[in-house]
């Protein structure tokens, strides 16, 4: 495949766009501007083993639970992150959010089961520090590690405005931890209740700068007094 899978910032991702590129000038469609491209800078951050850790500590001890065999940094990590808090848990988001749970402000929020479509915006709007979620299934683990990868990309220019929300601070819990913070459920793990146990979260990442561009092209309008 000479796209190479089309990642960003690789050979691969900039023949991607000079396909777009032919395919937008073969329909008729102008520049905007002087270029098809719009040139984005980004900052990759590779994910390292040293220095990345999940810590639990509660009336059993502090036991630590290493990337990527235990656990994987998943959404909202850019550096230099991390998050810490005490947990609570809710069989899904939705117990979470309802009435009557345990407040989540200044908590890391896991999840059992299923997260809610607007779950990372609810939580962090009630102030969640983060978010786990928990996984039972060794081959569903490994399916997160290999799809999420050891990569994270973002802006490099901090002070560019996002039409989107900034993502909850989360990470994916391995089967061996996912055990371990279900010691205090017990065997109803239904609702959402406060853990004894807090958490920490550490993430450490090699970062690069990265160049990519995108592929902006003009449709005019018949109107000739839009033009």
């Amino acid at each position: 495949d000479q796209l190479s899978g089309r990642e960003t910032g690789t050979r691969g991702g900039d023949l991607a766009a000079l396909y777009i590129v032919s395919a937008c000038a073969g329909l008729g469609l102008s520049p905007v501007g002087s270029s098809y491209f719009q040139v984005v800078d980004l900052e990759k951050s590779l994910i390292t083993g040293p220095g990345t850790e999940f810590r639990v500590t509660g009336p059993a001890g502090s036991h630590t639970f290493d990337y990527p065999d235990a656990f994987l940094p998943n959404a909202g990590l850019a550096p230099p992150n991390g998050f810490s808090g005490p947990a609570v848990y809710g069989a899904t988001s939705d117990d979470l959010l309802a009435a009557g749970a345990p407040p989540v402000a200044g908590a890391v929020a896991v999840i059992g089961g299923m997260l809610g479509r607007d779950a990372d915006d609810s939580l962090r709007a009630r102030g969640a520090a983060g978010l786990v979620q928990l996984t039972a299934d060794r081959q569903q683990y490994l399916l997160f590690v290999r799809s999420r990868g050891d990569a994270r990309l973002r802006l490099a220019d901090s002070t560019i405005t996002r039409s989107l929300s900034a993502a909850l601070p989360s990470a994916v819990a391995g089967p061996d931890l996912s055990r371990r913070l279900l010691d205090a459920v017990g065997a109803s793990r239904t609702g959402a209740i406060s853990l004894p146990d807090s958490v920490t979260v550490r993430v450490s990442f090699e970062r690069r700068p990265v160049k990519s561009s995108n592929v902006l092209c003009l449709l005019p309008g018949l109107d000739p007094r839009l033009r």
